[in-house]
């Protein structure tokens, strides 16, 4: 909205002052602003509570394994695995989101 708002500002299409001009478009960044951190509290809140969830369940599946998989398994692959996997959960594919997400509110804020 905030280009078309531009737009319309440049034409003088409302026929207001100046200051209403600058007023309307400084709403439309302030609201494209607080929409942007309320998405990233909320993913941020979302991907911890997901890391954790995760986190749980996988360990669960460990300790209630078989005493066969103990003796086939080293326990560096094992840790090694869990480590990798959560890193990969916290980061890459948070950031993927993160980013995702951040573009989705600038381009609807953007219209």
């Amino acid at each position: 909205m905030s280009p078309v708002w531009l737009l319309w500002w440049q034409n003088g299409t409302f026929n207001l002052q100046q200051g209403v001009y600058m007023g309307v478009y400084a709403v439309f960044g302030i609201t494209q602003s607080l929409g942007l951190l309320s998405m990233g509290v909320i993913f941020s809140t979302f991907t911890i509570m997901s890391a954790t969830t995760l986190h749980h369940r996988a360990l669960q599946r460990v300790l209630h394994a078989p005493f066969s998989f103990f003796d086939t398994t080293p326990q560096g692959r094992i840790t090694h695995r869990f480590s990798k996997d959560m890193d990969t959960l916290d980061n890459i594919i948070g950031e993927a989101m993160r980013t995702l997400i951040g573009t989705v509110v600038q381009v609807v804020g953007s219209i």
